[in-house]
């Protein structure tokens, strides 16, 4: 299998698996319940899952578990650096977690996630995989309104 291959079915795997969760679809307001514990703690645990996943390739959420290939695999060197840029994000959002929960700047959570989905969603479009919407993008089926 080339590596070309090998690199769209990695991708393929990480945007269904690793990508495509609660973590990076809404606001961090939204995500986090205005920032309860249990919200917070659950958000935490997602991103810490997703750097995981991208430096050992072993993905879990919730009791589902999964291997698949880490970042690491990657041979063209233009998205291995993006992939790495990634995870620099997932990192910088982790340390942003450690302050207090009322202290927490929630928008810049949120422009660290768009640029992940943009970066991610820049690699994607070379394996013709379908784009995930932008956090601060995606709505709620209870945020859709109709006109009418």
């Amino acid at each position: 299998m080339s590596h070309r291959v090998a690199e769209g079915a990695l991708f393929e795997q990480y945007r269904l698996y690793v990508f495509d969760r609660q973590a990076f679809k809404g606001t961090f307001e939204q995500e986090t319940g205005h920032r309860t514990n249990v919200y917070l703690e659950g958000f935490e645990a997602a991103i810490f899952d997703t750097v995981v996943a991208l430096q050992y390739g072993s993905f879990k959420r919730g009791s589902f578990k999964k291997e698949i290939e880490s970042m690491n695999s990657i041979q063209t060197v233009e998205y291995f650096e993006k992939m790495k840029k990634v995870l620099d994000l997932l990192y910088e959002i982790l340390n942003l977690l450690k302050n207090k929960p009322e202290e927490i700047p929630g928008d810049e959570i949120d422009r660290k996630r768009d640029e992940i989905i943009n970066i991610l969603n820049g690699i994607w479009e070379q394996f013709e995989i379908n784009a995930l919407l932008l956090p601060t993008e995606f709505r709620y089926p209870t945020q859709v309104h109709e006109t009418e």
